[in-house]
């Protein structure tokens, strides 16, 4: 039996609110609070399917979306460091528009160093790397200039990031 007056309370709610409660919680780390909500929350009895599938094919979907955003943002930023050098160049600003393809040049070794990542964490875990491009509406990345080498130093960071969410 509920004696607490605010667990009564949430009793009463529907599972989004309760859900939306504990969002709210969570930035201010109310743990008691969050284990008021919990305990209101109906137990329910189902046949279904294995959840740890749903779990793996969400956490690959978040890796490909988390992948998909560095690569995006990534392939922004090298063509915008690239527009502002050659603006720069017509503008006869060549030790500025130098510094701007400069900074084109190292976003295209962390582009390269996303696909390496990718392509190794998809590997150890049996998913297409292609897919993931696919569904992020690219392809593997190939610099404008010969002679850029991935970052060696951001794909480390990024394929531990990337094992994270697996």
């Amino acid at each position: 039996m509920t004696t607490d007056r605010i667990s009564k309370l949430y009793d009463s709610l529907t599972t989004k609110q309760r859900a939306a409660l504990v969002f709210n919680h969570w930035g201010s780390k109310d743990e008691a609070e969050i284990a008021r909500i919990a305990q209101s929350i109906p137990v329910l009895n189902y046949r279904g399917r294995d959840p740890t599938f749903f779990s793996w094919v969400n956490d690959f979907s978040e890796m490909a979306s988390a992948w998909a955003i560095l690569h995006w943002r990534g392939r922004c930023a090298s063509l915008g460091a690239m527009w502002v050098g050659y603006a720069l160049m017509r503008q006869h600003e060549y030790v500025k528009a130098d510094e701007s393809f400069q900074e084109a040049s190292q976003g295209e070794a962390r582009l390269l160093a996303l696909d390496v990542a990718l392509d190794d964490v998809c590997s150890a875990h049996g998913i297409d790397s292609n897919v993931v491009r696919q569904l992020a509406g690219t392809e593997s990345y190939r610099a404008t200039r010969p002679g850029i080498a991935a970052d060696l130093l951001y794909l480390e960071q990024v394929r531990a990031w990337l094992s994270e969410w697996l």
